[in-house]
């Protein structure tokens, strides 16, 4: 009998879930540098230094990132699961030189040929990309600001 209510209370424990991030259409090494970038903002985001970058940028109608998060009743760690990853190549949207693109209020981010190679470069770099891209899925814009800018504000809080 204790076998029995043991193996019930084993099968009744929660079990911690997998992250559930769409990704589609990516190639192995985007899929795996897109992965690697997202258990990187993660931690990163844990912390409550890199949470500051949240409220540094003002939106359109005054408010911040921060204020559209909280909106969603999300944590931005949780957020960052809402977000879909797709080829550069089906949505049309990345630049020359681009490595990650979406538009403001939009969860769906594109990941550009190149993003790969620079992860594997300069791996803190992809951490801070995925936190900008965030940052445009909760209402940022760009030009202004400037998108190197609001990428060096991640860096310098998130690092």
């Amino acid at each position: 009998m204790s076998l029995v209510l043991s193996i019930v209370l084993v099968l009744a424990s929660p079990v911690a879930t997998p992250h559930r991030t769409t990704l589609r259409g990516l190639t192995p090494a985007e899929r795996e540098a897109v992965q690697w970038s997202l258990e990187a903002a993660r931690m990163q985001l844990r912390r409550a230094e890199c949470l500051k970058v949240f409220e540094e940028f003002q939106l359109p109608d005054g408010s911040t990132p921060l204020q559209s998060l909280e909106e969603t009743g999300l944590s931005a760690e949780e957020f960052l699961e809402t977000l879909e990853w797709e080829s550069g190549e089906l949505s049309n949207r990345c630049e020359a030189g681009g490595l990650l693109a979406t538009t403001r209020y939009s969860r769906r981010i594109s990941v550009c040929p190149g993003f790969a190679r620079m992860v594997t470069n300069r791996p803190a770099f992809g951490a801070a990309l995925i936190i900008h891209e965030q940052l445009h899925a909760l209402g940022l814009g760009e030009n202004p600001p400037l998108s190197t800018y609001i990428t060096a504000r991640v860096y310098h809080w998130c690092r």
